[in-house]
């Protein structure tokens, strides 16, 4: 495994008297397709949240080290509120499992893309507006100015789908933690969006962390997988040995994702 972009140490997040991760550790290699895979409870999405210090109400300890481009490490618990800001969407960038309620519905698609790209880079507002365009139609976006001019409930699911991910992309983070993005959209439309998170992948050369609780979903194109149950990773499996499974978790997460497949038919959206 290469040098992981993030590396999640002795992990947990308590609710109250829930324990949702229990003391997880997991590393996010530089440049690799990452997938955490869980049943719906296992913890899969709160360890996302946690890594970019998204929960609210939680008690979290552990450490979350974060490797830069300049090889410097960094804990992103121990990171003060105003660093964190700047942190979150220029080397880390987290996209949402519903596009449509994570967008704002009173402001235009094209803003919300531009936010981040404004923010985290020294671009113009003109050559921020040409990245957003560009970066759209790299997405397979047709009418990447009339999606700008749109707002969210003008559009369809997989269209605010790509809307986000642009705006997790513009201003290119090294990591992108995308939290069951296929989870609101049809079968079809979810493997189309899991494709283009490959292939920005390997254009981008970033790491990412896909949180999915669909294992045949995540061996499409995953280089490393960690299955989780109970809070905890059970089991990692690498393309490289063909994701040989040991764990009978494992194996039943790969089976129920067996009988919900569909065949792969391109659509327009």
């Amino acid at each position: 495994m290469p040098d992981p972009a993030l590396e999640l140490r002795n992990l947990s997040v308590r609710f109250s008297s829930t324990t949702a991760v229990d003391g997880l550790n997991f590393p996010v290699a530089e440049g690799a397709f990452t997938a955490l895979v869980g049943a719906s409870g296992s913890g899969k999405s709160v360890t996302a949240l946690a890594v970019c210090r998204l929960l609210r109400g939680a008690l979290v300890h552990g450490e979350v080290w974060y490797r830069g481009a300049d090889g410097r490490r960094t804990d992103l618990l121990k990171m003060d509120e105003s660093g964190l800001l700047a942190f979150r969407g220029k080397e880390i960038s987290y996209v949402f499992q519903d596009p449509v309620s994570s967008l704002n519905p009173v402001m235009r698609v094209g803003e919300q893309i531009l936010e981040a790209c404004l923010a985290h880079s020294a671009l113009s507002r003109a050559e921020a507006n040409r990245r957003a365009l560009d970066l759209l139609e790299s997405l397979r976006v047709r009418e990447p100015a009339r999606v700008c001019r749109a707002y969210p409930h003008e559009l369809s699911g997989g269209l605010c789908q790509r809307a986000m991910l642009a705006a997790a992309l513009i201003a290119r983070p090294r990591v992108l933690i995308a939290d069951e993005p296929t989870t609101a959209l049809d079968a079809l439309s979810g493997k189309e969006v899991l494709d283009l998170l490959a292939e920005i992948r390997e254009k981008e050369g970033l790491a990412i962390l896909f949180i999915t609780h669909d294992l045949a979903l995540a061996e499409r194109h995953a280089d490393f997988i960690g299955v989780m149950d109970a809070g905890r990773v059970i089991e990692v499996l690498e393309k490289g040995n063909g994701f040989a499974a040991n764990h009978p978790q494992t194996r039943r997460l790969f089976n129920a994702s067996l009988s919900k497949a569909v065949p792969k038919t391109p659509i327009e959206g």
